[in-house]
């Protein structure tokens, strides 16, 4: 499935994410932190979600989704597509342009 946001798209069978048809390079987690967020747009992901979807049992605190947010945003070029809610978590606040890849499930006009 491949969702696009504007200039930005997440393509999630080839595990890549282009921005403007360029393919980003990036960490496994940073990949994961973008596509988990895109995927949940629009509604805020606390930190504790994040962090048992993303490290499941491994211990790790709270600055690596700071740092998976600072590098997505300087990666993305548009720090606007996730938002910090403090003392929260983050939001992705694009709503999809489109989805490729999944069936159309709208019924045609009559």
């Amino acid at each position: 499935m491949v969702l696009r946001f504007g200039h930005v798209e997440i393509d999630e069978d080839r595990f890549e994410i282009r921005v403007t048809g360029h393919v980003l390079r990036m960490e496994p987690r940073v990949y994961d932190f973008i596509r988990y967020l895109a995927r949940h747009h629009g509604r805020v992901i606390t930190k504790q979600e994040l962090l048992r979807e993303l490290w499941g049992e491994s211990h790790v605190g709270e600055a690596v989704l700071a740092r998976c947010a600072c590098i997505a945003r300087r990666l993305l070029g548009d720090a606007a597509l996730i938002s910090t809610v403090p003392r929260r978590g983050y939001s992705w606040v694009a709503e999809p342009a489109e989805k490729r890849g999944e069936p159309d499930t709208r019924r045609a006009a009559p």
